[in-house]
């Protein structure tokens, strides 16, 4: 998840920086393409971020898991460079088992099996229904898998989160991904810890100012209700990040 708001800090700096160049009357496109990226700029970003560090971290982990804590290649009746060569696949195992599962997690979260196509999923399928996509799902190998190591950028999965993150969060004013989350939340004020307590009369205000905001930006309910359906699946992707996703899977 780590790499994924990395490569969506890239994205709405981009965009930013292209609003600034652009005039009013311009329409302002910006590569999703990280391919369209310099590799220093991808490199400074995951560093920032902590990615790399923490793809390292999960990789020693998983060798300690397989290899024993303390095992040298004696140990194991290896020479230096088998045991370097071990490393080398298992590292790229656990990295495509890790990018594989976070795509299925992503795709299948909008595309259970026999889902029928609406208009909030039709938008959503120059991300998650890309032949690539359709290929790691097929458990068929990614040429660029001996890599994601060193450059956890080029992992499919960080792509797919980047971007869907990304669509999810470039709405202006309070109108963002986070929209289903903070009503939750604002719904669940009224109870739990003293000290965030908030009053009825605060939770109708703030309510209040939510729902403007979306009376503003969507003109009928059609318009909101694939902005709401999206927002919804960002939620249960952050839900992931914090439960079930965290700590595992959260290089990607």
């Amino acid at each position: 998840m780590e790499g994924g708001n990395a490569f969506c800090v890239m994205l709405q700096a981009a965009a930013a920086q292209a609003a600034k160049n652009t005039t009013k009357s311009g329409k302002i496109t910006v590569s999703t393409n990280v391919a369209d990226y310099k590799d220093k700029d991808l490199q400074a970003a995951f560093a920032r971020a902590t990615v790399t560090t923490s793809v390292l971290h999960e990789l020693i982990a998983n060798r300690k898991t397989v290899f024993g804590a303390n095992a040298d290649n004696e140990k194991l009746g290896m020479t230096e460079e088998q045991l370097t060569q071990a490393h080398a696949v298992l590292d790229d195992k656990r990295l495509a088992m890790v990018n594989r599962t976070v795509v299925r997690l992503l795709h299948d979260a909008v595309y259970p099996i026999n889902t029928v196509e609406s208009p909030a999923t039709t938008k959503l399928r120059s991300i998650l229904k890309m032949p690539e996509v359709t290929n790691i799902l097929q458990v068929e190998k990614v040429p660029t898998e001996s890599e994601w190591a060193v450059h956890p950028w080029l992992m499919p999965a960080v792509h797919m989160y980047g971007r869907l993150a990304n669509k999810f969060e470039g709405m202006t004013d309070m109108i963002n991904g986070a929209f289903m989350e903070d009503l939750s939340e604002l719904l669940k004020s009224a109870t739990g810890d003293q000290r965030r307590r908030k009053s009825f009369y605060e939770i109708d205000t703030e309510f209040e100012k939510m729902t403007a905001c979306l009376q503003k930006d969507f003109s009928s309910m059609a318009s909101l209700m694939p902005f709401l359906g999206a927002s919804l699946r960002q939620t249960m992707m952050r839900r992931l990040d914090g439960g079930q996703g965290q700590g595992r899977f959260e290089e990607s």
